[in-house]
């Protein structure tokens, strides 16, 4: 349960009434592994029962990982980061006179959690689980070389999945406000005797225990990437189609599928200037031309192979009433569909196929890449990450920047991380095709949603694109989503998931190959 799970000692508790219809009972032929044996013990979590603060349980990480490089300081390149050092809370002026501390305004950005007023439906398994939050994505894949051990991820993940809590008890809540402080005393003491009383627990619920003690870890900074060690002479440049190579499929009455035919070339994979995944760039070649969905699959077109699949909505951060959800909608028809898995994915691939005749697939990494580049060697198709995207992709910008909700002020940090200078219009996923496509005729390939691609993912260099002949691996995914500043939305920018998990900002387009796709695409290490 996220956030807690309510059994007295000694009784029995069922999932099913929640997680199945009420009136439906296990399959009897069902033998789950964990009735075979005795319950596991509860095992303490780094010491006493206790409520959970960020200052005492998170901090202690960032002042062991953390604030070497985010203490708010110019670092040696001139550059400035966000601070994570430890100082006293803030009062915030709103309704309830909130109050937290700076690292916590600033590190709560990164992570995906449900806030004060969203989606109240019965959710799907994993939609906030921790690998779908920024700063797990960050520190996963290399992070200027932090090294986080075993306690440390426990504790930030804990964090995720209680909801990133700020305080740890209600006299933290509102001991600075005299009038409710004074409630908080009595009702605790009421708490403690009922647990005693009846559950023969004896813990106390105000209780302040000391903060965690973290070793400080010592890291190797990632040196600056040199400037460039491909040389471009050796790719081969392409250049744009004819607007008339495209082709229609259809999937239902008055449904079809658009494909723009993609020439074969070579180019440039990865970047030296970004993340660690995405290096050592290298030499790539599609030595076959295929077909690649001009646009997102949608919500409707994924409704012919799953009528069934709701993608739901996103996070709200206000009150709603009336008929509107604690949430955006990512459920219209003209939405690029999400909540889908890789597997997910897949399987509509192979029933496209069944159904036309022709082979779909999701596109390999470097087919994805290859036809998000169009030709260009810069870091987005429409130039470099500072340039106004605001025509060409649907990313985290201003209307990121606040939060339509009346106890949080504008004048604290951004909600989510945002490039605040550029506004696109959009709060969450935009219909397809609502901004400008890139040379090849390719719509939303920054931006919108992320997208699946085929390919295992693997650090690089990769001598060959392995598709997806590992189904149990990691796949990796491209090309950011609305949530997402330009940095983390380049044509080289890599995620990866767990191909059984849906994610809230992740979708899919198709690919037709012309030919058999084996053997088409080969990636050579740079010499």
């Amino acid at each position: 349960m996220r956030s807690w799970f309510t059994a007295m000692p000694g009784e029995v508790v069922s999932c099913v009434g929640c997680h199945e219809p009420q009136n439906s009972t296990p399959p009897a032929q069902s033998r789950p592994a964990a009735v075979l044996r005795e319950p596991s013990p509860i095992r303490p979590w780094y010491g006493p029962a206790r409520g959970f603060s960020f200052v005492r349980e998170v901090q202690p990480v960032l002042d062991a990982y953390c604030i070497q490089c985010h203490h708010g300081r110019p670092l040696d390149d001139g550059q400035r980061t966000f601070d994570l050092t430890a100082r006293p809370a803030q009062r915030v002026p709103s309704a309830f006179q909130m109050h937290f501390t700076p690292s916590y305004m600033e590190l709560h950005r990164f992570v995906h959690i449900p806030t004060l007023e969203s989606d109240a439906h019965l959710l799907s398994p994993r939609d906030f689980h921790a690998d779908t939050s920024k700063l797990i994505q960050i520190l996963r894949d290399d992070h200027y070389g932090v090294r986080l051990d075993a306690e440390a991820w426990d504790r930030l993940i804990t964090w995720i999945d209680l909801n990133a809590p700020a305080h740890g008890t209600w006299k933290e809540v509102v001991g600075h406000i005299p009038a409710k402080a004074a409630l908080v005393g009595p009702g605790a003491a009421r708490r403690r005797e009922l647990h005693r009383r009846y559950a023969g627990i004896d813990e106390d619920p105000e209780a302040v225990y000391p903060a965690a003690v973290l070793s400080p870890a010592a890291h190797t900074p990632i040196e600056a990437a040199p400037a460039q060690r491909v040389s471009l002479a050796k790719t081969k440049t392409v250049s744009p189609m004819s607007p008339g190579e495209s082709m229609s499929v259809p999937l239902a009455d008055g449904v079809t599928l658009e494909l723009v035919r993609i020439p074969s070339g070579s180019f440039v994979m990865g970047s030296e200037q970004g993340y660690p995944n995405e290096r050592p760039a290298h030499h790539g070649t599609i030595d076959s031309t295929f077909w690649m969905g001009r646009f997102e699959i949608t919500n409707h077109q994924y409704a012919c192979f799953d009528p069934k699949h709701d993608s739901g909505l996103e996070t709200g951060e206000v009150y709603q009433f009336g008929d509107d959800e604690r949430g955006h909608h990512l459920s219209r028809p003209e939405q690029p569909v999400v909540r889908v898995s890789w597997d997910q994915a897949m399987a509509f691939c192979d029933w496209l196929s069944r159904k036309t005749g022709r082979r779909f697939a999701l596109p390999t990494e470097a087919q994805w890449e290859y036809a998000c580049r169009s030709g260009r060697t810069d870091p987005l198709w429409y130039g470099a990450i500072d340039d106004d995207f605001s025509r060409c992709a649907n990313l985290s910008d201003a209307t990121h920047y606040t939060v339509d909700y009346p106890h949080v002020p504008n004048a604290l940090p951004p909600w989510r991380p945002a490039e605040t200078r550029f506004d696109d219009g959009w709060r969450v996923s935009a219909r397809v095709g609502s901004f400008a496509p890139n040379p090849w005729g390719l719509f939303d390939m920054h931006g919108n949603v992320a997208e699946w691609t085929r390919s295992t993912y693997r650090p690089y260099p990769v001598t060959r694109d392995h598709g997806a002949n590992d189904p149990a691996a990691r796949k990796t995914v491209r090309g950011g989503s609305w949530l997402d500043r330009p940095r983390r939305a380049r044509s080289a920018f890599r995620l990866h998931y767990e191909p059984s998990q849906a994610v809230h900002d992740v979708g899919f387009r198709v690919v037709c190959e012309e030919t058999t796709p084996e053997a088409k695409v080969v990636l050579a290490p740079n010499p």
